[in-house]
Protein backbone atom coordinates (compact mmCIF):
# COMPACT_ATOMS: atom_id res chain seq x y z
CA UNK A 1 0.00 0.00 0.00
CA UNK A 2 1.28 3.25 -0.94
CA UNK A 3 1.72 6.56 1.09
CA UNK A 4 -1.11 8.07 -0.71
CA UNK A 5 -3.35 4.80 -0.02
CA UNK A 6 -2.83 4.66 3.39
CA UNK A 7 -3.35 8.35 3.73
CA UNK A 8 -6.93 8.82 1.89
CA UNK A 9 -7.95 5.38 3.44
CA UNK A 10 -7.84 6.39 7.11
CA UNK A 11 -10.84 6.36 8.55
CA UNK A 12 -10.56 9.64 10.27
CA UNK A 13 -9.49 11.13 6.24
CA UNK A 14 -12.78 9.36 5.01
CA UNK A 15 -14.95 10.64 7.61
CA UNK A 16 -14.00 14.25 6.75
CA UNK A 17 -14.07 13.29 3.02
CA UNK A 18 -17.85 12.67 3.60
CA UNK A 19 -18.33 15.59 5.66
CA UNK A 20 -17.17 18.38 3.62
CA UNK A 21 -17.93 16.80 0.12
CA UNK A 22 -16.15 17.76 -2.42
CA UNK A 23 -12.59 18.46 -0.65
CA UNK A 24 -12.36 21.86 -2.58
CA UNK A 25 -10.38 24.40 -0.70
CA UNK A 26 -9.22 21.53 1.95
CA UNK A 27 -5.45 20.27 2.22
CA UNK A 28 -4.41 17.57 4.70
CA UNK A 29 -1.20 18.59 6.80
CA UNK A 30 0.23 18.45 9.95
CA UNK A 31 1.46 14.90 12.08
CA UNK A 32 -1.45 12.90 9.70
CA UNK A 33 0.94 13.60 6.34
CA UNK A 34 3.96 12.04 8.54
CA UNK A 35 1.90 9.13 10.65
CA UNK A 36 1.05 7.91 6.49
CA UNK A 37 4.40 7.66 5.45
CA UNK A 38 5.46 6.23 8.03
CA UNK A 39 3.11 3.29 8.17
CA UNK A 40 1.43 4.81 11.65
CA UNK A 41 -2.41 4.38 12.11
CA UNK A 42 -3.77 8.02 11.25
CA UNK A 43 -6.64 9.20 14.00
CA UNK A 44 -5.47 13.20 14.26
CA UNK A 45 -6.34 14.91 11.21
CA UNK A 46 -5.24 18.81 10.61
CA UNK A 47 -6.89 20.29 7.88
CA UNK A 48 -5.95 23.92 6.25
CA UNK A 49 -9.38 25.26 4.89
CA UNK A 50 -10.25 28.30 2.54
CA UNK A 51 -14.17 27.61 3.89
CA UNK A 52 -15.22 28.73 7.43
CA UNK A 53 -13.64 26.19 9.44
CA UNK A 54 -16.26 26.39 12.41
CA UNK A 55 -18.82 25.17 9.85
CA UNK A 56 -16.56 22.60 8.56
CA UNK A 57 -15.84 21.10 12.23
CA UNK A 58 -19.28 21.00 12.77
CA UNK A 59 -20.26 18.90 10.15
CA UNK A 60 -16.98 16.79 10.70
CA UNK A 61 -18.55 16.19 14.03
CA UNK A 62 -22.34 15.82 13.31
CA UNK A 63 -21.24 12.92 10.44
CA UNK A 64 -18.45 11.38 12.98
CA UNK A 65 -20.86 11.67 16.05
CA UNK A 66 -18.76 13.67 17.93
CA UNK A 67 -18.54 17.33 19.01
CA UNK A 68 -16.76 20.35 17.47
CA UNK A 69 -15.46 23.61 19.61
CA UNK A 70 -13.11 26.45 18.84
CA UNK A 71 -9.59 25.96 19.77
CA UNK A 72 -8.42 29.38 18.81
CA UNK A 73 -10.15 32.65 17.68
CA UNK A 74 -6.69 34.10 16.94
CA UNK A 75 -5.95 31.59 14.59
CA UNK A 76 -9.51 30.56 13.21
CA UNK A 77 -8.73 26.80 14.48
CA UNK A 78 -11.29 24.86 15.11
CA UNK A 79 -11.64 20.95 16.21
CA UNK A 80 -13.80 17.98 16.13
CA UNK A 81 -13.46 14.98 18.29
CA UNK A 82 -14.95 11.60 18.62
CA UNK A 83 -17.29 10.84 20.98
CA UNK A 84 -15.25 8.04 22.49
CA UNK A 85 -12.23 10.38 21.90
CA UNK A 86 -10.78 7.79 18.95
CA UNK A 87 -10.26 10.25 16.92
CA UNK A 88 -9.91 14.42 16.57
CA UNK A 89 -9.89 16.83 13.53
CA UNK A 90 -8.06 20.24 13.65
CA UNK A 91 -9.32 23.02 10.88
CA UNK A 92 -7.06 25.90 10.45
CA UNK A 93 -8.21 29.11 8.07
CA UNK A 94 -5.85 28.98 5.33
CA UNK A 95 -3.24 32.10 5.51
CA UNK A 96 0.49 32.08 4.57
CA UNK A 97 2.23 30.49 7.54
CA UNK A 98 -0.59 27.75 6.88
CA UNK A 99 0.68 26.93 3.43
CA UNK A 100 4.25 27.46 5.16
CA UNK A 101 3.04 24.55 7.32
CA UNK A 102 1.79 22.99 4.40
CA UNK A 103 4.87 22.86 2.55
CA UNK A 104 7.19 21.99 5.87
CA UNK A 105 5.08 18.88 6.74
CA UNK A 106 5.18 17.74 3.53
CA UNK A 107 8.95 17.52 3.52
CA UNK A 108 10.90 14.29 4.78
CA UNK A 109 11.23 14.28 8.31
CA UNK A 110 15.26 14.37 8.39
CA UNK A 111 17.61 15.98 10.16
CA UNK A 112 19.43 18.65 7.09
CA UNK A 113 15.14 19.29 5.80
CA UNK A 114 13.94 20.44 9.81
CA UNK A 115 17.76 22.18 11.06
CA UNK A 116 17.45 25.07 8.52
CA UNK A 117 13.58 25.52 9.83
CA UNK A 118 14.56 25.31 13.45
CA UNK A 119 17.08 28.50 12.61
CA UNK A 120 14.76 30.29 10.45
CA UNK A 121 11.66 29.86 13.08
CA UNK A 122 13.97 31.53 15.80
CA UNK A 123 14.82 34.45 13.72
CA UNK A 124 11.21 34.69 13.19
CA UNK A 125 10.40 34.69 17.10
CA UNK A 126 12.93 37.40 17.42
CA UNK A 127 11.44 39.55 14.81
CA UNK A 128 7.80 38.94 16.72
CA UNK A 129 6.16 36.77 13.49
CA UNK A 130 5.66 34.19 15.94
CA UNK A 131 2.81 33.05 13.81
CA UNK A 132 4.97 32.40 11.04
CA UNK A 133 7.18 30.04 12.95
CA UNK A 134 4.85 27.87 14.35
CA UNK A 135 4.36 26.21 11.61
CA UNK A 136 8.43 25.43 11.45
CA UNK A 137 8.27 24.35 14.67
CA UNK A 138 5.57 22.10 14.66
CA UNK A 139 7.49 20.26 12.33
CA UNK A 140 10.93 20.55 14.09
CA UNK A 141 9.65 19.33 16.95
CA UNK A 142 8.14 16.18 15.34
CA UNK A 143 10.94 15.61 13.33
CA UNK A 144 13.72 15.65 16.74
CA UNK A 145 11.27 13.31 18.56
CA UNK A 146 11.24 10.83 16.12
CA UNK A 147 14.87 11.42 15.86
CA UNK A 148 15.34 11.34 19.62
CA UNK A 149 17.09 14.35 19.16
CA UNK A 150 16.28 15.56 23.17
CA UNK A 151 18.61 18.34 23.15
CA UNK A 152 17.25 20.05 19.81
CA UNK A 153 13.80 19.11 20.87
CA UNK A 154 14.40 20.77 24.37
CA UNK A 155 15.55 24.27 21.89
CA UNK A 156 12.43 23.84 19.74
CA UNK A 157 10.49 24.16 22.73
CA UNK A 158 12.02 26.61 24.32
CA UNK A 159 11.82 29.02 21.26
CA UNK A 160 8.28 28.33 21.42
CA UNK A 161 7.78 28.84 25.24
CA UNK A 162 9.65 31.57 25.09
CA UNK A 163 8.92 34.06 21.91
CA UNK A 164 5.98 36.25 21.97
CA UNK A 165 2.84 35.47 20.65
CA UNK A 166 1.70 38.55 18.26
CA UNK A 167 2.31 38.37 14.59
Amino acid sequence: MTFADRLSSAPVVVLARRALGSGEGVWIAGGAVRDAAMGRSVDDLDLAVSVDPAAGAKAIAREGGGHAFELSAEYATWRAVGADGDWQVDLTALRGATIAGMIVVNNPGTWSAVYPQLEHAEWLRAEDRAVDAEPLLVEARGVFAELQAAPWLERAGAVTASAPTSS
